[in-house]
């Protein structure tokens, strides 16, 4: 009987015993004092709960709050006592970035907890950010060449410079950017005069998602100590009239300290932060005072040079006049001269052109075809801008070309095509007299010849009738319509980049619209697409918007850029919902 007792004490005594862990939430920071530039991590923690999820971070002015990641989810069980204690925790993790010193309350988190939704306080509940007093003497940051106001389309520049003491082992370095790919309605440009080549490149990672080029440049000595410099610059181009802001700007660099790390240890580090002052740029709408009718968007300073291949020609024979505009200027975005519409090339039959740009440059060749020996000079190529330096809008005019025309035996087909048909390259210099190898008579030749032109030209009117009841397949505007969709194949083919791709697809939407190039940039294509009310071009443009929001954001933010297959479904379905 005792033995059955004590038997029974026994299993009593090794039985384990569940202990019952409270639930609880807590959010707390990884410090309260941070130096500007640095990254402060808000950790929120849920324990013992069977679910839990973060409903709401808070928002705190002049502080930006990264993006909620995934939960870390971590459990352990263990014996205290002879009791079994389990235990489950999920973990989240936000950054904070500070754009300037000063003091900030930090908000309760919002957190559901097992179906309930419960504000938790944050330890601690305010963030004291100073400037690295050191750091600003070790190191330096500097935006520079920033113009206080600038016009719309007008590229600037942006030049950031940067750099600490050469003495010291520098072992990491990052920017933190607030402004950096975050503006609406600016795009960056290929700039002028900046080249990276037999230059040593050092990579910086920015806003912690972006790694970006930095040439290394002469070093530099301030107040007796020399600093080891980098720089980048950037061209800037703002497509809408409102005012660009740009936070707070620093510089996060780290040294090895001394003795520290060995026996497969990583050395402790000694970080440092130097900053730049905010600063605004003014963008100011282009005037309508005085605004030319013919002014096509150029914005900025240009020269324009003319070349011509040949100055001593046969009436009839092609020629090239190559026009070539360079400068501080929204070089991709303006409409190029159409001779066509100009009175002054009244005696030239205008085939075509090819338009190309390279940096601040734009390159058009004309094809053009002087039609009489009456023609003496290449008329001079008018281009009228908006100069931001003076505020008014300038005639920039190539030099006439003198020109000696031979008359030759060229046919001039253009009244046979109608006016329309100026786009069309006719050059028929290259004909040859054809005979019969058999004799005949002049007179059934004669009227041989007649009688099937006069066929052909019946034959001719007859078809062409018939074609522009359903809409002239040839016209002016459907030429343009079908160049378009080759030179958007083209030019995503010769696409090194997002950008490029993008600035491509605006080309195009223009040409099918009817508007500019830059009204394209930026834009809502689904809100411009119910302007219209139409059902079926809606359905366009919300893929088209998924394509130019995806181009965008691979060519100024981040993310992986449409491939050329899907651009062009994209831009050939809008196109043809825009023509029905």
């Amino acid at each position: 009987m005792k033995l059955s007792v004590l038997w029974l004490l026994a299993l009593a005594f090794m039985a384990p015993a569940h202990a019952q862990n409270q639930v609880s939430a807590k959010a707390r920071l990884t410090t309260g004092l941070a130096n500007l530039g640095e990254t402060i991590q808000l950790r929120i923690i849920v324990e013992n709960a069977q679910s839990a999820r973060v409903l709401k971070l808070p928002v705190i002015d002049d502080v930006q709050v990264g993006q909620l990641g995934p939960a870390n989810r971590s459990s352990f069980t263990e014996y205290r006592g002879g009791v079994l204690v389990s235990r489950s925790s999920l973990q989240w993790s936000v950054s904070l970035q500070p754009t300037r010193e000063g003091e900030f309350d930090i908000p309760p988190v919002v957190v559901e907890v097992d179906g309930k939704p419960q504000n938790v306080e944050v330890t601690p509940s305010s963030l004291k950010v100073v400037k690295d007093q050191q750091g600003g003497k070790l190191g330096f940051l500097e935006v520079l060449e920033i113009p206080k106001r600038v016009y719309e389309g007008q590229p600037f520049p942006v030049r950031l410079r940067l750099g600490w003491a050469e003495r010291l082992q520098v072992t990491q370095a990052s920017l933190a950017l607030p402004w950096w790919g975050s503006h609406s309605g600016v795009l960056e440009v290929e700039g002028p005069g900046f080249s990276q080549r037999g230059k040593k490149i050092q990579e910086l990672r920015v806003n912690n998602r972006l790694v970006v080029a930095f040439t290394l440049e002469p070093s530099i000595e301030i107040e007796g100590e020399s600093y080891r410099v980098y720089e980048n610059r950037r061209t800037l181009v703002a497509t809408r009239s409102t005012d660009l802001e740009f936070g707070q700007s620093a510089l996060k660099f780290a040294e090895a300290v001394e003795g520290s790390g060995g026996f497969g240890r990583r050395p402790r580090v000694r970080e440092y932060y130097a900053t730049a002052d905010p600063f605004e740029v003014e963008v100011l709408p282009i005037p309508e005072e005085g605004r030319p009718f013919e002014w096509g968007g150029a914005v900025g300073s240009l020269k324009a040079e003319r070349r011509l291949n040949a100055r001593d020609v046969v009436a009839g024979e092609t020629i090239q006049l190559e026009v070539t505009w360079s400068g501080m200027a929204n070089i991709e975005f303006f409409d190029v001269p159409d001779l066509k519409r100009l009175d002054a090339f009244e005696g030239f039959r205008i085939l075509g052109q090819d338009d190309t740009h390279l940096g601040m440059e734009r390159r058009v060749v004309y094809e053009i075809v002087p039609l009489t020996s009456e023609v003496t000079e290449v008329p001079a190529v008018p281009l009228w801008i908006f100069n931001p330096e003076s505020e008014a809008y300038e005639l920039l005019e190539t030099e006439p070309v003198p020109l000696r025309v031979a008359e030759g035996q060229a046919l001039d087909l253009g009244d046979a095509f109608g006016e329309e048909e100026q786009g069309e390259k006719i050059d028929l210099r290259d004909l040859h007299d054809w005979r019969s190898e058999e004799p005949v008579s002049a007179g059934w030749d004669s009227k041989w010849i007649f009688s099937n032109l006069l066929f052909v030209l019946i034959a001719w009117w007859l078809l062409r009738s018939q074609v522009r009841k359903h809409g002239d397949p040839d016209s002016r505007v459907r030429r343009n319509l079908r160049r378009a969709e080759k030179t958007l194949r083209r030019e995503l083919d010769a696409a090194g980049d997002a950008r490029q791709s993008s600035v491509a697809l605006c080309h195009f939407l223009s040409v099918q619209t009817g508007e500019d190039s830059e009204a394209w940039i930026g834009r809502d294509a689904m809100k411009w697409a119910r302007a219209k009310d139409s059902e079926t071009l809606v359905a366009a443009a919300s893929e088209l918007k998924e394509v130019l929001g995806a181009l965008d954001g691979a060519a100024y933010h981040s993310g992986a850029a449409p491939d050329r297959s899907t651009i062009l479904k994209a831009a050939q379905k809008f196109a043809k919902q825009v023509a029905a």
